[in-house]
């Protein structure tokens, strides 16, 4: 019915975020039914370190937990409900 799960949301979250090429072994911890909220709910996902060679710190750099938190909130309310 064009409705999108929490799971596809947030695996189109963080493939604009971080690049589909880089976000692999999402797992979110319970399921949740048409008409059921997702508070609290947590997901596990393995994302590549960031390609830094273009910058001035050069090689690959961890992403910092508060900016993934932040793009994924960016990501997330921008995409339509």
């Amino acid at each position: 019915r064009g409705l999108q799960s929490i799971e596809g949301r947030l695996i189109e979250a963080f493939h604009n975020l971080a690049g589909p090429e880089n976000v692999e072994n999402v797992k979110i911890s319970s399921r949740t039914d048409r008409g059921v909220h997702a508070l609290r709910n947590t997901c596990h996902v393995d994302v590549r370190k960031r390609n830094l060679s273009d910058s001035i710190e050069g090689g690959s750099q961890c992403w910092d937990p508060i900016r993934i938190i932040h793009g994924l909130n960016y990501h997330l309310c921008r995409q339509s409900l």
